[in-house]
């Protein structure tokens, strides 16, 4: 089927369990988006997916989708009805249960590429952004990359590659995990607020510092 209306490429979608098989085991159909999902044991997790159960590693490592390893399966990030940039924008929907999309992990404030508002007048802030693919890999060039967007406090979506560019997307684990450093130009001293989220992921609001 059409990844979407303005996007005419096609995405593999199933109606059985048995077309899932070949990706990775504890794969299933789920009938009413056509893609296969985790149930904890398939898709990069290898756990039951117990909250606070021992995990080695990071990303989803043996975790349940919608948790991460940090020393133990962490509940992943979510923003919540406090976080203007969702409030004031597409609101928030993701749930584990329901959920689909790649998954962010952690959002932490780095040294800012201060080149990349050169001549705008404007201060950068760039954040390191962790995430994990929920039911497949991420792509190898930045550019084929979509559905991740940024979220401004004004509720506008921006799309979240325009912020990177080839050396700030790194991706490990054949594709699952990826890396992303994001840089956001503003009118600001000290610290921004920001969303962040992919297709079918979780909402993340988190502050970046300079």
């Amino acid at each position: 089927a059409a990844i979407g209306d303005d996007d005419d490429r096609k995405v593999c979608q199933c109606q059985t369990d048995a077309l899932c098989a070949g990706f990775a085991e504890g794969l299933t159909c789920d009938l009413q988006s056509a893609v296969c999902v985790g149930d904890g044991t398939g898709g990069g997790g290898n756990g039951d997916g117990t909250l606070g159960e021992a995990c080695e590693g990071d990303a989803q490592s043996t975790c349940d989708y919608g948790q991460f390893c940090d020393t133990t399966c962490q509940a992943a990030p979510q923003a919540d009805e406090s976080c203007q940039n969702f409030a004031n924008g597409p609101g928030i929907n993701w749930s584990p249960e329901s959920g689909t999309g790649p998954v962010i992990y952690s959002v932490t404030s780095i040294a800012p590429w201060d080149n990349f508002c050169s001549g705008t007048g404007l201060t950068a802030f760039t954040a390191k952004v962790l995430a994990y693919h929920g039911t497949g890999t991420f792509p190898a060039n930045k550019d084929d990359l979509s559905g991740f967007f940024y979220v401004r406090v004004d509720g506008e979506e921006r799309d979240a590659t325009l912020l990177m560019n080839d050396a700030r997307y790194r991706l490990s684990n054949g594709g699952k995990n990826g890396e992303f450093d994001l840089t956001v130009c503003a009118d600001a001293t000290n610290s921004i607020q920001v969303g962040l989220y992919f297709t079918s992921g979780n909402e993340v609001c988190s502050t970046v510092s300079r």
